[in-house]
């Protein structure tokens, strides 16, 4: 069985565990949020992000379309332009301080990965939760491990909004590997519906 360094840690189901109840799979009590992030790499900062601000935009726009999901043999990418990426990442309720970026020195935006609120009804429980999106990393830092720090830098930021009762806060993503454990799979499909305007 595959073992994940970060993962096996959490408070989620592991492979081929039985689940014999639903909810919260880890019920803490609420203790004092840090109001400070964890420590990053040398040479990485913390960095507030704005989707509002055109620089920002483009900078995410960039990273996604170089460093995000693409085909196993490299050749097809999802390219999403920034009218899209600022609907997605500004309902209603969103909340900018869930959105978590990383810099380099320089100041490029080398990881990034949002969260917006989406309410949430299952077996009569309703609460809001943080529904994850658009987590990427640069290629040339996926050797630092920033993909933990990014998702505990998003649970401190949940936490300290006081949104959701869950404590920890549980949170809804999509991933296209395995990890522990898929509460539902499936397939997608994509048809090219201009195959000469995508390949030029």
């Amino acid at each position: 069985m595959t073992k994940h360094v970060f993962w096996d840690k959490q408070p989620v189901p592991q492979y081929n565990e039985k689940i014999s109840q639903i909810g919260p799979r880890l019920i803490l009590s609420k203790q004092k949020t840090s109001h400070v992030p964890s420590t990053l790499p040398k040479g990485l900062e913390w960095s507030p992000f704005d989707v509002y601000s055109p620089n920002d935009l483009q900078e995410l726009v960039s990273l996604l379309k170089h460093h995000y999901i693409e085909s196993d043999d490299g050749n097809l990418h999802l390219i999403y332009n920034s009218n899209f990426i600022q609907w997605a990442l500004t309902p209603p309720s969103y909340d900018k301080k869930w959105h978590v970026a990383i810099r380099s020195e320089s100041g490029e935006l080398v990881a990034f990965m949002s969260a917006i609120p989406a309410r949430i009804v299952c077996d009569g429980i309703n609460d809001t939760l943080p529904l994850i999106n658009f987590l990427c990393v640069h290629l040339n830092f996926r050797q630092k491990r920033l993909t933990p720090l990014l998702i505990k830098e998003t649970v401190r930021q949940v936490e300290l909004s006081g949104r959701t009762t869950c404590c920890p806060p549980q949170a809804l993503y999509t991933i296209t590997k395995k990890l522990p454990s898929p509460i539902c799979e499936t397939n997608i499909f994509y048809r090219p519906l201009n195959v000469k305007n995508l390949t030029t």
